[in-house]
């Protein structure tokens, strides 16, 4: 039996089925599916996914958003230009008559879609014979065809785009496309595959091997460089003051304490705040948080203060986020992480209900 053919049956008998974008073949809903699927674990995407839809539950409504609200609800998920990118493709598509195209080529030539993305989208909606080569379908090509990485991993790359390519059924590519995904999550795993449920076992090269862990092998990663930044926090009663983060990068669109980059003493609050804007002093050093990113890691030292009263009117270019509501605002996952430790309990109940006046709202 051709490979293709006992991923589906096994597909079939003990795939998933119940994920919530399996139930329709809308464009729309498989594509947010699929952008929210990257670097990111089912379990995790699917309440995202569904607030997602609630909130956008077409590909107009998503077009007509602002990118304050899309970014609002994409928080937490991770690699944020994802989410800048989806109302970037969305306005394309409605430019564009507001249907999704059928062609590959044209289906990458929107915002944040790739060779791999557009084949899931065209076979799960259309059945269109097209090949995806995600995390898991290069799992399972690698242990099964005995590949593994060398010194370049373009060619690495290049020789499973094309087991891909010569893999793919004429028929019934969806539920195939469905199976790569399914198998190399649920039994091709990274760490202690279940060989005995696995299919393809017979004719696997990683099994035959007696590791089959050890393929593809890890990829060659350099060691992270260390940076440093300073966050300002800003209290006034129960709330925090943020800024929109402008530049290009990291976190961009999102709201974020005034930062001072390469810091981790003490900063200049009046560098960092409106003019006329003023925080009482001294600053108190509220912790240390470090962060993971692809490339980087970095320290986040964060300094805490209270807000001067007489100068609120000036806080202006930015907005108070109510600590209490900090899980529904665009923030980055570890300033959540730090608002949701260090708060917790920690505020009189009645200075929660301090009433906020029109005078020091800081709105922009």
């Amino acid at each position: 039996m051709h490979l293709a053919e006992q991923l589906i049956e096994w597909q079939k008998q003990h795939g998933r089925h119940d994920l919530p974008w399996q139930k329709t073949r809308d464009p729309y809903r498989r594509w947010i599916s699929e952008i929210m699927l990257q670097q990111t674990q089912v379990t995790t995407v699917i309440p995202y996914y569904l607030k997602f839809i609630e909130a956008f539950p077409d590909v107009g409504t998503l077009a007509a958003a602002s990118e304050d609200d899309v970014l609002r609800h994409w928080a937490g998920l991770g690699y944020y230009a994802r989410g800048r990118n989806l109302l970037a493709c969305a306005k394309a598509v409605m430019a564009s008559g507001g249907k999704f195209p059928k062609k590959r080529e044209a289906l990458e030539a929107l915002p944040g879609i790739g060779r791999s993305t557009a084949a899931a989208i065209l076979s799960s909606c259309w059945d269109m014979p097209e090949a995806i080569l995600d995390g898991n379908a290069k799992r399972v090509f690698a242990r099964y065809f005995g590949v593994k990485r060398g010194e370049s991993e373009t060619l690495y790359q290049k020789k499973l785009w094309e087991i891909a390519e010569e893999s793919v059924p004429q028929k019934e590519c969806g539920i195939y496309t469905q199976s790569l995904m399914d198998l190399g999550s649920m039994v091709c795993r990274r760490s202690r595959p279940d060989c005995d449920s696995c299919p393809l076992r017979d004719g696997c090269k990683g099994f035959a091997s007696g590791d089959p862990s050890a393929f593809p092998g890890v990829k060659k990663r350099a060691e992270k460089p260390v940076r440093s930044s300073s966050f300002l926090v800003i209290r006034s009663g129960s709330r925090l003051w943020s800024v929109r983060r402008e530049m290009k990068g990291v976190w961009q669109g999102l709201y974020c304490f005034p930062e001072a980059p390469g810091c981790e003493e003490l900063p200049d609050p009046t560098a960092l705040l409106p003019e006329g804007a003023a925080v009482q002093m001294p600053l108190t050093y509220a912790g240390r948080l470090p962060h993971e990113f692809t490339h980087y890691r970095l320290e986040m030292h964060f300094w805490e203060g209270e807000a001067n009263p007489d100068t609120l009117r000036h806080f202006t270019g930015g907005k108070w986020i109510d600590i209490r509501d900090a899980d529904a605002e665009a923030l980055p996952s570890p300033v959540l992480k730090f608002i949701r430790t260090r708060f917790a309990g920690i505020l009189d109940p009645r200075e929660l209900e301090r009433p906020v006046t029109d005078d020091d709202t800081g709105n922009a």
